[in-house]
């Protein structure tokens, strides 16, 4: 694998250097001892994968204009992010920081919200700042420190779908290479598809390689409404309501300009010379009704006519047509990307989503929660953070790895009692036999078996009840819909 000497000089700094101590499958590597895999080496990977599709489709669409820079900053993009991870990957920014209680002012309401992708933005900026050297290599390989930068970061984290693309929108399909948000068919998937798969032992049939090799940028016309193509018409609004059949229309059943609601294309009416049912096509009645002023029952609709005011006319919301440029592949690779999305089923069912990695999940923030305050980390002018705040605080939170966990077991002050007790019992594998259950009130057998297929509950108690049980098997009384050491009864916590 070559990288660009670049991407060499970022992963020779400690905000990279970092994920050398983030295991890609968190909680995993405690069930599945194959799964040694870190954050690190997934990160290199992506960015590699990034250059090699952004090459490859420069190769195969000169006219797309993708340039040396272009190819460097989504090289760059892949290989940084994930610099936002916490301990545990996900575990920290899914379970540990939504349940700490939040600090009134601006710094609760970021935590409310706080996504890795946050995190990942705000290290990539305190990268660049904290490495003068790598700045003067940005520029000497031609990048704009200005306007490149801003593009990276948008790749890493992209805006909302409502919102466009501020640094590239002429080359918009660039956006789907590292963080796809329209099909969630991107690069990051690819490498740890593989990667994730080959430690776990989980077999994967999705040819990345092949996506790659077949991979093409179109102009694409969205599909926006109730499912129609804007390509079909040019300008289009309501349920079937042809803007160029009509000057203007509102309302269901209303004439406009003289033709009649029964007069627009719909199931069962006349369209492109052939006869629909009961409606005439090509001056040939139905039954019982006409083409051009229908009757029904030998009488004539009355359709009131309404004048459309001109303000009416400008509260249209006109759809409005798409034609931005994606990655799109071919027809016969539908069965690769088949595989792609099973792959990611298959990995959830039996690796990610595992009863036994969900209960030390559960049990390792239990234990971030209680430690929480007593966890001091130096940070940025000599500020003291804790273990939930270091998020606000990038000095701070490059010092935040998995190596928490052993500085939790191993310490000696009485403050962290609770949660060195909890992590001993993970590594002692004295784990929580039941986080909770769910009972349901359907009685039905189709409706059970409907319950039980949802919650994955195929061999097991059809109508599992919530029970609590400590380490020593003793059982406790049952509850439903409240907390117990520290974790809430939901559906993803049957067992």
């Amino acid at each position: 694998m070559e990288l660009h000497p670049l991407l060499v000089k970022i992963i020779d700094t400690p905000q990279f250097q970092r994920l050398r101590y983030i295991k890609q499958l968190g909680a995993g590597y405690l069930v599945y001892p194959g799964a040694s895999h870190n954050r690190f080496e997934h990160s290199i990977g992506v960015g590699y994968l990034a250059g090699e599709l952004v090459k490859a489709l420069k190769e195969k669409q000169p006219e797309l204009d993708i340039n040396k820079r272009d190819i460097l900053c989504v090289q760059i993009a892949g290989l940084c992010h994930d610099l936002g991870h916490g301990p545990f990957s996900h575990l920290f920014d899914a379970m540990f920081i939504p349940k700490v209680t939040p600090p009134p002012g601006p710094l609760g309401e970021k935590m409310k919200t706080w996504k890795h992708e946050d995190a990942s933005v705000e290290m990539f900026d305190h990268l660049v700042d904290s490495n003068e050297d790598l700045q003067w290599m940005m520029k000497a390989y031609g990048l704009n420190l200005t306007k490149d930068l801003e593009f990276i970061k948008e790749m890493i984290k992209p805006p909302e779908a409502k919102k466009k693309y501020e640094c590239r929108p002429e080359k918009s399909f660039l956006y789907e290479i590292v963080n796809n948000k329209r099909t969630g068919i991107d690069v990051d998937k690819f490498d740890y598809f593989a990667r994730d798969s080959y430690h776990l032992g989980i077999k994967n049939n999705f040819d990345h390689g092949r996506f790659i090799k077949f991979a093409r940028v179109c102009e694409v016309d969205e599909q926006k409404g109730d499912g129609q193509k804007v390509d079909e018409v040019d300008e289009q609004k309501g349920d079937g309501q042809k803007m160029d059949e009509v000057d203007e229309q509102k309302g269901d059943g209303q004439k406009v300009d003289g033709q009649e609601e029964d007069g627009q294309e719909g199931d069962g009416q006349e369209e492109d010379g052939q006869e629909g049912d009961g409606q005439e096509g090509d001056g040939q009645e139905g039954d019982g009704q006409e083409g051009d002023g229908q009757e029904e029952d030998g009488q004539e609709e009355d359709v009131q006519e309404e004048d459309v005011q001109e303000e009416d006319v400008l509260e249209v919301d006109v759809l409005e047509v798409d034609r931005q440029k994606h990655i799109c592949t071919r027809d016969k690779e539908v069965n690769n990307l088949y595989d792609l999305f099973h792959t990611r089923y298959s990995l959830h069912r039996r690796a990610y989503q595992h009863n036994v990695v969900k209960i030390i999940e559960h049990m390792i923030t239990e234990a971030f929660l209680k430690a929480d305050e007593h966890i001091q980390i130096k940070g940025s002018g000599g500020r003291m953070f804790t273990l939930s705040t270091a998020i606000t605080d990038m000095e701070a939170y490059t010092k935040l790895t998995d190596c928490v966990f052993d500085q939790i077991l191993n310490s000696t002050e009485d403050n962290l009692r609770e949660a060195r007790e909890i992590l001993t019992k993970v590594v002692d594998r004295k784990h929580y036999r039941f986080l909770g259950g769910i009972k349901p009130r359907i009685q039905t057998e189709r409706g059970l078996c409907s319950f039980a297929c949802y919650y994955g509950l195929w061999e097991r108690e059809r109508t599992p009840s919530i029970v609590w049980t400590s380490t020593a098997r003793k059982t406790l009384p049952s509850i439903q819909n409240q907390e117990r050491r520290g974790v809430q009864a939901s559906p993803s916590a049957v067992l």
